[in-house]
């Protein structure tokens, strides 16, 4: 199955569940503008509808297989990775979210893309390259609010890091 054949059913799936989420992760970074291969699918669902999200995937396919407080990665059609909206910032990430390119599929903005992109980087190293790469790219290629960008950097104290990464918007 095509993942983004596989993303639309998913996302209605979850809409026709009422069950608010957004698109993260490599196909956001790809409907942000950025060419990205990616071969799973990663959504930022609330935290209070995990229980339910995992019920209505199941009747897609979908079984847990990792589960931690903050995420759970699914085996079924494609690879599903949940990320767990826990924090007002991060559930606002959700309420905000944009339909990609026409496509109904709600996506987050490129700015809270970028600030998941940092979180990432800043809380696990191994991924930093990856995700440095992902906010240049992103930076590149869309019109940024620094401001907000900073305000992501600075939860994690990577301003210094993030800054040069922003420098060829200018």
């Amino acid at each position: 199955m095509a993942i983004k054949d596989e993303l639309i059913r998913l996302t209605a799936a979850l809409r026709n569940a009422n069950i608010p989420h957004a698109l993260i992760g490599g196909l956001a970074v790809g409907f942000s503008g950025v060419a990205r291969f990616t071969n799973d699918i990663d959504l930022l669902i609330d935290d209070a509808d995990r229980e339910r999200a995992v019920r209505e995937l199941g009747t897609l396919g979908y079984r847990v297989w990792k589960e931690g407080s903050e995420f759970i990665q699914m085996e079924g059609p494609v690879p599903l990775d949940l990320m767990m909206a826990k924090r007002l910032l991060s559930r606002m990430m959700i309420t905000n979210a944009q339909a990609a390119a026409g496509s109904g599929i709600p996506c987050v903005s490129v700015e809270d893309l970028i600030g998941l992109k940092i979180q990432s980087f800043a809380t696990n190293r191994k991924r930093e390259h990856r995700d440095k790469a992902d906010i240049q790219a992103l930076a590149e290629a869309n019109r940024i609010d620094r401001a907000k960008i900073k305000q992501y950097a600075d939860l994690f104290d990577v301003w210094d890091e993030v800054l040069p990464l922003l420098e060829t918007n200018d």
